[in-house]
């Protein structure tokens, strides 16, 4: 059945206070959604407990209490058309709870393993930021019936606290990202404005492309038109430099680059030849 929240305990009210004064003191994201789970094991009745993000059209397992083998949980993706309870969840944005999981035919499709196995009470929580839905919080019991208004109220309150700690890694994960971006900027800048030559600048460029990006792959191409060839100062392959001696312009995507004098996005099927048109 959805269900929707009411007041929780007082017992519950104080875990779920005490928690978010110490959460306070951590970004961390794991650590944080660990001690979300440990707490709701102290007002909640539960065998076990996880947390899921959404990914695109799965569920990633970012924290699990209590499942067995629950550590080679974390980190798998579940297709949500394998998971219809979940699905549910998701889409709705509203909870669910089954008071036994052997009535429930969805649940026969759920998780196919040993950690859904025994399982009779269930509830499902989204996770909410922003008015979004961006994962759920499961918890379960061997036990029928072991769910009730009191028991969803906590878990709604422990949701919202896992859905502040993901909302507030990911700010702080943009935050560094485009202070990042900033800082290269500024040191591509510092190398203009000291009129290095050429190889220096696409030294500095170069490094900072590799440094923003993470790519497997990462250069910087020069033009020399009256030899006809695109030079490449930078090059780097996994991490590592390496020489990349000069080609012919109009080979390549760099030439396409050269010629069109746009950015050139591909998304996938990177494997194709490319020859421009140099007349």
């Amino acid at each position: 059945m959805a269900a929707q929240p009411r007041r929780e305990s007082d017992a519950a009210a104080k875990v779920v206070l005490g928690l978010s004064k110490t959460l306070a003191s951590t970004l961390e994201l794991d650590e944080v959604l660990i001690r979300v789970l440990d707490s709701i094991g102290l007002v909640i009745p539960l065998d076990s407990c996880s947390v899921f993000l959404l990914r695109g059209q799965s569920l990633e397992v970012r924290a699990v209490k209590g499942a067995p083998r629950g550590a080679g949980l974390v980190g798998r993706l579940f297709d949500l058309d394998g998971l219809p309870l979940n699905r549910a969840v998701v889409e709705g944005g509203e909870a669910i709870v089954l008071a036994d999981a052997r009535d429930e035919p969805r649940w026969s499709k759920a998780l196919d393993s040993e950690a859904s196995l025994g399982v009779r009470a269930w509830m499902g929580i989204p996770l909410k930021a922003s008015g979004q839905v961006i994962g759920m919080l499961s918890i379960d019991s061997r036990k029928p019936g072991a769910y009730g208004e009191a028991e969803l109220a906590a878990a709604f309150s422990f949701a919202d606290l896992a859905a502040i700690a993901v909302r507030n890694a990911r700010l702080l994960s943009e935050t560094k990202r485009r202070l990042g971006e900033l800082d290269a900027v500024n040191k591509v800048g510092a190398a203009v404005a000291s009129r290095l030559d050429v190889d220096e600048l696409c030294e500095v460029v170069g490094g900072q492309l590799q440094e923003i990006f993470r790519a497997g792959v990462v250069y910087v191409a020069v033009w020399e038109e009256e030899a006809g060839l695109v030079r490449v100062p930078f090059y780097a392959h996994d991490g590592r430099r390496e020489s990349y001696g000069p080609f012919p312009y109009g080979e390549g995507l760099a030439s396409l680059v050269l010629r069109e004098l746009r950015t050139l996005y591909i998304a996938e099927d990177i494997n194709v030849s490319y020859t421009v048109n140099t007349k």
